[in-house]
């Protein structure tokens, strides 16, 4: 599979909402990446940090971009360790649909882990009313020291 050298790709739900098309809830961009909350959380906290170039999934990623992305998933893992005093967190990213990538945007997941709450791939949770806004900004809070 060729690489997409565009910067965004037009039928790609995470390009849209760097460009501001598609609504999210936005933690942090830079010229690199882009932070935001997972809209079907696994746990409180879910955050997806990705790519702001276009790339499918790891065999299409650019070597260097790869390490700019991954730089960033360092940044947000200690950020979210800081602002929601996670005991853990799962980093995960999927490629390709065997391997279990629904999107096709490479993305990493880090998906917080607190003692004694237990978590099930696959088994969403949702926010209490106000819980996602009160996160995003213990989040950005952090992001912003």
């Amino acid at each position: 599979m060729a690489m997409n050298n565009e910067l965004t790709h037009k039928d790609c739900i995470f390009c849209k909402m760097i460009t501001g098309e598609v609504n999210t809830t936005k933690l942090y961009e830079d010229a690199d990446v882009f932070v935001f909350l997972d809209i079907n959380p696994l746990a409180l906290g879910h955050t997806i940090i990705i790519p702001k170039t276009h790339a499918d999934d790891i065999f299409q990623i650019d070597t260097e971009l790869f390490g700019t992305m991954m730089k960033g998933v360092k940044r947000v893992a200690n950020v979210l360790e800081n602002a929601l005093k996670l005991d853990g967190v799962n980093l995960l990213i999927n490629n390709r649909s065997y391997g279990g990538q629904e999107i096709l945007h490479i993305h990493a997941h880090l998906i917080p882990r607190y003692k004694g709450v237990s978590m099930r791939y696959g088994e969403h949770i949702i926010y209490k009313d106000g819980e996602k806004e009160d996160i995003a900004q213990k989040i950005i809070s952090e992001l912003d020291k």
